[in-house]
């Protein structure tokens, strides 16, 4: 089925505030996954399984103890939504040193949250794990490696680093360039549906009290 990018956006960050993730969180979540769509990879799939496994878990139990060495979780994997947060209030670290990560589970969606906070900041970043890596520069997306890789479900370490920007954009010839899309995107009909099963549980039931104190038209509705 096809869903424009803005209801992929909304559907995802409605879906995270759905499964128990604070609103500020779930908003960038709506934002990588959209990210990730327009370059014609399969977000909504992944982040479906992820949201299914968590599913009102705790969430900073996955989320990284500590920001210097190797990023670990109290749990036993990172979640990505956690990680792709941190990576992104880390960019500007990452001139310093590679950020890796302990095992961290669908890492294609930590990969999301970088995308929109590199291109609106005009960095160059390489994302890394398993046999594949993305290197992402403004409105640019390169796949290297094993392009299965881009969907496990979860690998060993995650690494990521920025790289000095030479000219425009200078990458690898064994580069594939992803195409950037504007228009609908493709998603799987089931994932979708049970996103929307997640995001509906945002939405205040219509009762006589929730009328009362502001919700809808109110007891009067003269529309």
């Amino acid at each position: 089925m096809k869903c424009s990018l803005n209801e992929i956006e909304l559907n995802c960050r409605k879906a995270a505030r759905g499964c128990g993730l604070p609103w500020g969180v779930a908003d960038e979540a709506g934002k990588a996954m959209r990210w990730l769509h327009a370059f014609g990879l399969d977000a909504v799939t992944e982040y479906a399984m992820l949201l299914g496994k968590y599913d009102h878990s705790r969430y900073l139990e996955y989320a990284p103890l500590s920001l210097e060495g190797v990023w670990q979780a109290r749990a036993e994997i990172l979640s990505p939504i956690m990680v792709g947060v941190s990576l992104c209030d880390c960019l500007e670290m990452m001139t310093q040193r590679t950020i890796e990560t302990a095992e961290i589970a669908r890492p294609l969606l930590a990969a999301g949250f970088l995308g929109q906070t590199a291109l609106d900041k005009e960095q160059k970043v390489r994302i890394k794990w398993g046999n594949v890596a993305l290197v992402l520069y403004r409105d640019e997306l390169y796949v290297f490696g094993k392009t299965e890789d881009l969907t496990i479900a979860s690998t060993t370490s995650l690494t990521c680093e920025r790289l000095s920007v030479v000219g425009d954009s200078m990458f690898e010839d064994s580069g594939v360039r992803q195409e950037l899309h504007i228009g609908d995107a493709v998603v799987d009909p089931d994932a979708w549906a049970q996103l929307s099963e997640y995001a509906y549980r945002t939405y205040v039931e219509a009762t006589e009290a929730s009328r009362l104190s502001g919700a809808g038209a109110g007891l009067n509705d003269n529309d």
